[in-house]
């Protein structure tokens, strides 16, 4: 009696991938001596996909260089950028500021030189590399800004003005950093015609503005031209005893106990005609009244100044005041023989 081999349902799906030869064999009981024929397995096509790990890893190692060299280009760019100086140093100690802006100047122009190599160069301009170009386009940002800022001074005005030196000489050496910012930015981007035209813009700026030398030539000949043509504003009205509530009002002032201690007061022009009341502009309540005045004072160096002045009394309550304070001041050098004209 011939046996025959069942196969289920499942059984019969898992033996996919027997060949059509096996699969005629299924219920056949084997011939005394003769073999079964032998079960096949498909044969696997290779897979365009075999190599993919192998791609992926030298596509993820050439990233990773990629973004190291766009990092090595991205230092050198955000230290050209952050290159600026300390104006509170100037404000602090003038003349030693201006010795150590210098020696910064030349430091950084030495740490620049030995930064941007012709290697560097090349990755900061490397446009296959999407991190480099972001670099690239940062430096443009900056350069635009940086062109723009400057075409908006006033260099005859910056060059002659008479204000404050220690700002004036924080003002220059922040020219100065710029325009050394945009030398450094056109050797990093050479082919990069936007920061070619913005460096040049720079460049002409700061060479109009001319030398550290002729920029405090030009502000002392202008602070001399003030020096001698101011005068006192005109007195409005003439009252000793205010004009004595002034004087003693500066004398004894915190503001005037440095430079101006024991400096004398010559003369003082009241320029208002009386108190001027100050409300709360919500409830109305008195707050204080002031008054102004321009002094003539001479300092102990021997030279005179015009000293404005605001005097405040706080208000009391039942229309009395307390005494009389300065509120604020403001002084200009003027010639000693024209405080009398």
């Amino acid at each position: 009696m011939s046996r025959k081999t069942c196969f289920s349902a499942p059984r019969m799906a898992s033996a996919g991938l027997l060949t059509l030869a096996a699969l005629a064999t299924i219920g056949q009981t084997p011939v005394m001596g003769q073999s079964t024929p032998p079960v096949k397995l498909p044969e696997l096509r290779r897979s365009a996909q075999t190599n993919a790990p192998a791609a992926a890893m030298d596509a993820a190692s050439q990233r990773k260089e990629q973004r190291r060299q766009a990092d090595l280009v991205e230092t050198v760019f955000d230290k050209i950028r952050d290159f600026v100086p300390d104006h509170r140093a100037f404000l602090a100690d003038n003349d030693q500021a201006q010795i150590d802006a210098m020696q910064t100047l030349e430091r950084f122009r030495e740490d620049m030189s030995a930064a941007i190599t012709a290697d560097l160069v090349t990755m900061a301009n490397d446009r296959s590399n999407s991190y480099a170009v972001r670099t690239a386009a940062a430096a443009d940002r900056h350069a635009d800004y940086t062109a723009r800022t400057v075409s908006s001074i006033d260099l005859d005005k910056f060059r002659n003005s008479d204000g404050r030196d220690d700002l004036a000489i924080a003002q220059y050496f922040l020219m100065a950093y710029r325009a050394e910012q945009m030398n450094q930015l056109a050797r990093l981007y050479p082919d990069s015609s936007n920061i070619s035209a913005a460096s040049g813009i720079v460049m002409a700026a700061m060479s109009d503005l001319g030398s550290l030398q002729s920029v405090k030539q030009g502000r002392e000949a202008a602070q001399a031209a003030r020096v001698a043509t101011m005068r006192l504003y005109p007195a409005v009205r003439r009252d000793p005893t205010t004009e004595n509530d002034f004087a003693n009002a500066w004398k004894s002032s915190v503001w005037t106990q440095g430079e101006f201690a024991g400096s004398e007061v010559l003369k003082v022009h009241l320029l208002s005609s009386g108190w001027t009341v100050r409300r709360n502009p919500i409830t109305g309540i008195i707050l204080s009244r002031d008054q102004r005045a321009d002094l003539a004072v001479r300092r102990g160096d021997g030279k005179c100044f015009s000293y404005v002045i605001e005097l405040e009394q706080k208000h009391q309550g039942g229309g009395t005041y307390g005494r009389t304070v300065m509120a604020s001041g403001l002084d200009r050098e003027m010639l000693c023989e024209n405080v009398a004209s």
